[in-house]
């Protein structure tokens, strides 16, 4: 007895402009989304009546598209694009205050106001503090190539370049600022109240006119945070020592009992002395 095999329904075919199906004007969805951005307050109904589909067949394909578009625009609405600049390097070298002193207004040039010395590169600038305090404000994205590059260009006519490269492994980034585009200008505004918990500030001081800034820095509690985590591994090494001591100590103590016990039982046996 063979039982009757059901249809497998049509995939939803594309349309065209003389008999509502074919493939010349895009594919079926394609009609549906551009119909939709067009008209956006279409129900699902009126959808199926413009493009000639039979809402009994087609309603919940038609649903399913209105669905995926609004989505869509909400993902495309919601997605601010990223950038980086001014990105801040430190370095304390008061070992470098010779060095300071034999500058002059060549590549580096010396502020009137502050009395520091800059000095300006593609990638980026350096500032040198009178308090040994070095700056280096690198643009665009955090390239620490480009970074490194620019501390070079700085200082070999004047440090051994072995001198540079070790002292510039020794810095850290201070800050990031992280820039987030939108769509309208917005005013000058400063959002400090999480600068001092998590390091955040967000601000627009119109450097970047429709953009949201993000100034990343670190709380004041990394650097006790470190401290005492440099400080627990010294312990715990320390205290690993002294365990690896008293486990040969250990040891030692066993082998002097076991044999003390073997000439004792030598005496008993034997009668030895």
């Amino acid at each position: 007895m063979t039982t009757a095999t059901q249809p497998r329904p049509e995939p939803p075919r594309t349309l065209s402009s003389e008999n509502g199906y074919g493939g010349s004007r895009g594919s079926l969805a394609q009609r549906i989304r551009q119909l939709v951005q067009a008209e956006p307050l279409l129900s699902t109904k009126a959808v199926c009546a413009r493009l000639h589909l039979k809402y009994t067949r087609y309603g919940q394909y038609v649903r399913n598209q209105k669905s995926l578009w609004k989505r869509n625009k909400c993902n495309k609405r919601n997605t601010l694009q990223h950038d980086s600049h001014r990105n801040k390097y430190v370095w304390s070298v008061p070992e470098w205050r010779k060095y300071r002193e034999q500058l002059v207004e060549d590549k580096w040039h010396l502020s009137a106001r502050n009395k520091l010395w800059f000095f300006n590169h593609e990638y980026g600038s350096i500032l040198w503090h009178n308090t040994d305090r070095i700056e280096l404000f690198l643009s665009g994205k955090p390239i620490i190539a480009h970074a490194k590059t620019v501390f070079a260009r700085g200082l070999t006519d004047y440090i051994d370049i072995r001198e540079i490269e070790r002292v510039f492994d020794g810095g850290q980034i201070e800050s990031r600022h992280h820039t987030f585009t939108i769509s309208e200008k917005i005013p000058r505004f400063q959002i400090d109240y999480f600068a001092g918990s998590h390091g955040l500030t967000i601000l627009n001081d119109n450097s970047h006119k429709k953009a949201i800034e993000v100034v990343e820095t670190r709380p004041f509690w990394l650097e006790a945070l470190e401290e005492i985590s440099v400080d627990f591994k010294e312990n715990m090494a320390k205290h690993m020592q002294l365990l690896d001591a008293m486990t040969t100590l250990q040891h030692q103590m066993n082998e002097r009992a076991r044999d003390g016990l073997l000439r004792r039982i030598k005496r008993v046996l034997w009668g030895d002395s």
